[in-house]
């Protein structure tokens, strides 16, 4: 199934992650940042953004061509230094989601936190830098 606007509004924004920034962000605290996939920069998408009042990264400020700066991969890190703990290793493709489940649910808020609070300093970095590469 292709992933579009359609898709990413009723799979995962709407019940998925509206509800997890209302609870957690309740004041609106948070700037989400989405990736470069195009069913997060549709128009309907914007458009529900700007309905449900999420706050989030405008495509045309958010750095392609920098993904040292973006906090998702800090995140992804995490997630896979703690799947493959232990050097557990892939036998299938369902014991795989099973084992990412289990452990984004064992993940502390403060742990995925610490591990985007370094994306500020590496903005400034990346800002005062003149060529990337020698940044990272």
């Amino acid at each position: 199934m292709a992933i579009n606007s359609s898709n990413c509004i009723t799979r995962c924004l709407n019940p998925c992650l509206v509800p997890i920034l209302r609870e957690k962000y309740p004041d609106g605290g948070y700037v989400f940042w989405p990736d470069k996939a195009s069913s997060h920069y549709e128009p309907k998408t914007i458009s529900f953004f700007k309905r449900k009042g999420v706050n989030f990264v405008p495509k045309e400020v958010d750095p392609t061509e920098v993904p040292q700066c973006r906090p998702i991969g800090d995140f992804f890190g995490v997630l896979a230094a703690y799947v493959y703990a232990r050097n557990w290793a892939v036998r299938h493709t369902e014991a795989l989601k099973r084992r990412i489940r289990n452990r984004i649910r064992t993940i502390f808020e403060q742990t995925v936190q610490a591990a985007s609070r370094a994306v500020r300093k590496r903005l400034l970095r990346a800002y005062r830098c003149v060529n990337l590469s020698v940044c990272h």
